[in-house]
């Protein structure tokens, strides 16, 4: 693929990669980093530039956690080949001060499967930890897609579904609001 047509495509995709320097500085927002286990959420992770200095800012606290798990949510086939090596290079950090980690990529869109989620949820309260595995985290980091959402569009109805309005991607994928409805994290950074 041409540079020129990739950058059309982000465009049109709503992605602003985020560049190192920022990524940095909101890793370095996080509190509560000596948890004994964290979970990570990136609602968008493009590369991993996010999720990668939230590894790096874990690896270099005086008392780090035990485990770290990552989860990583990216629709777009080129960037996902990216992520896994940024993912796999966090490993290795990870293994080299003693941390346990793990990390799923999720090649699908992260307001639908979230929704799908918390459905199940609601509808299954009593069900066991699986789901329950599958919607907590201890952090959370990302920079979401920057685009309008149509009014009849599926985003829209499934924001709709869970009591969301917003015009925006941006603000769709906003924890706080999902924080509101039982995906629960202890801190989050928004760019």
């Amino acid at each position: 693929m041409s540079l020129k047509l990739r950058q059309d495509k982000k465009g049109s995709m709503g992605q602003f990669l985020t560049p190192v320097s920022i990524a940095e500085l909101m890793a370095g927002m996080f509190n509560r980093l000596d948890l004994p286990e964290i979970s990570l959420l990136d609602a968008g992770a493009g590369i991993g530039s996010l999720l990668a200095a939230f590894v790096a800012k874990v690896c270099q606290h005086r008392q780090h956690t035990s485990s770290l798990r990552v989860v990583a949510y990216e629709i777009d086939p080129f960037l996902i080949r990216y992520l896994h090596q940024t993912l796999e290079l966090c490993e290795r950090e990870c293994q080299r001060v003693g941390i346990s980690f793990n990390y799923e990529i999720r090649d699908i869109d992260f307001i639908e499967d979230t929704v799908r989620l918390l459905q199940v949820d609601l509808l299954n309260s009593a069900m066991p930890t699986a789901v329950n595995y599958a919607t907590e985290f201890t952090h959370a980091i990302l920079n979401p897609p920057y685009l309008k959402i149509n009014a009849h569009s599926k985003v829209r109805e499934l924001l709709r579904s869970i009591g969301l309005e917003t015009s925006n991607l941006y603000t769709g994928q906003d924890l706080r609001n999902w924080h509101r409805r039982s995906l629960e994290f202890s801190t989050c950074v928004l760019v």
